[in-house]
């Protein structure tokens, strides 16, 4: 490898890390599900030009947009308000082993004993992490960050059957296929962004 490809590596890397703390910034400020509805909004807008490219797969690119561009990323940023973003991106990387273990099951692909212990390891350092104190203290956000990247795996499979494919368009018609959903989830489960409890009021004689 090129020093060249090592730096574009880490560049990708850098921001994918960086990623969480945008998001976790965000969805302090806005519900989780309405912060992804205007997200897919604007992609959608940026993005409208490439979508002509491709109009034979909808029905693939909609069954993807349910379980990546909703189920992932609903699951995914809620688990977030509550944990670490730290956390978060390492919780995020069960999606290599979950998508090889379904890989196996469901496509016949060959996993081999020297990938199932590494994937065991992948494993038991998630539980070691999640039984860090603070982030024990959130089992149901835990649960969430897991169970999305449980469907972020899932969706890699249908991205892999619907082959080659514009990245431009499927990421436009995924964000117009799961911003309704998005924002239809929003109005039923959100209320408002969590916030501070008031200070209470302090009398005249109070110190």
């Amino acid at each position: 490898m090129k020093p060249a490809h090592l730096l574009l590596v880490l560049v990708v890397m850098a921001v994918w890390g960086g990623n969480f703390v945008v998001i976790k910034l965000a969805v302090g400020e806005l519900p989780p599900m309405l912060f992804m509805t205007v997200r897919y909004v604007a992609t959608v807008i940026l993005l409208a030009p490439f979508m002509a490219r491709e109009t034979s797969r909808l029905p693939g690119l909609f069954a993807l947009s349910v379980t990546l561009g909703f189920l992932h990323f609903a699951l995914a940023f809620t688990g977030l308000v509550a944990i670490d973003a730290s956390v978060a991106a390492v919780l995020q990387q069960t999606q290599v082993p979950f998508a090889a273990l379904l890989a196996a099951a469901l496509l016949g692909e060959r996993v081999g004993w020297w990938r199932t212990a590494f994937m065991g390891v992948a494993f038991v350092g998630v539980i070691v992490l999640a039984g860090e104190p603070r982030t024990a203290s959130q089992p149901r956000f835990v649960a969430m960050a897991i169970a999305g990247s449980l469907m972020w795996a899932i969706a890699s499979l249908q991205a892999k059957r619907l082959g080659p494919i514009d990245p431009f368009a499927i990421n436009g018609w995924i964000a117009a296929f799961a911003a309704p959903q998005m924002l239809a989830a929003s109005l039923v489960f959100e209320s408002g962004p969590p916030r501070p409890s008031p200070a209470p009021a302090r009398g005249r004689g109070s110190p």
